[in-house]
């Protein structure tokens, strides 16, 4: 909790050999701090739905699983949630949702939403220069959206800014789209 992780400090989660037995509790409050996973053990980390702080995923070896169902928020400072090597997926089937506060940002592994039917929303910055993202079943987008590498696919509904001011820009990269994909950003550019 935000009494035992200092605000705005830093864990770094070294995972060497599968045994940390990781676990994230329904009671856990979040905070402004951040977890960074790192490592070349492999692991598995399941959400639970509520409140989790900023996490950096750099661990090609370790998985994070959304929750089945409610929602698991990402906190922390800027950015809330960054992927830098790794997997963030779900079991199987359900209705599991992610919610980030702050910004996202992917420069290489994983984001796997195909097995839930669940929601992300993204209410700051997304920015995706390398790896694979792959949408939940409806992805919300409510800030600038960078594509400058990698391969975005968008899943049933995809909502890309909300706000007068939003840039949507690909430069580099796949874009691929699949359902609806709308486009509310005020400035949109495609290039390269």
């Amino acid at each position: 909790n935000q009494a035992t992780i200092p605000s705005g400090g830093t864990i770094d989660l070294q995972v060497a050999d599968g045994t940390e037995d990781l676990s994230h509790a329904t009671t856990f409050d979040g905070g402004t701090g951040t977890l960074l996973i790192s490592g070349a053990g492999t692991d598995t980390l399941t959400l639970a739905a509520g409140p989790i702080m900023g996490v950096q995923l750099n661990a090609a070896n370790v998985t994070l699983r959304g929750p089945a169902s409610g929602t698991a928020t990402f906190e922390g400072t800027t950015p809330s949630l960054e992927i830098k090597t790794g997997t963030l997926n779900w079991a199987a089937s359900g209705t599991g949702s992610l919610t980030v506060n702050l910004a996202y940002i992917q420069s290489g592994g994983t984001f796997d939403g195909t097995n839930t039917s669940g929601t992300l929303t993204v209410t700051g910055e997304f920015t995706l220069s390398s790896g694979t993202f792959t949408g939940e079943a409806t992805t919300t987008l409510n800030g600038d959206i960078t594509l400058s590498g990698g391969t975005f696919n968008a899943r049933t509904t995809t909502n890309i800014g909300n706000a007068s001011g939003d840039t949507f820009s690909i430069t580099s990269g796949t874009f691929n789209a699949a359902g609806t994909v709308t486009v509310n950003a005020t400035t949109n550019s495609i290039s390269g």
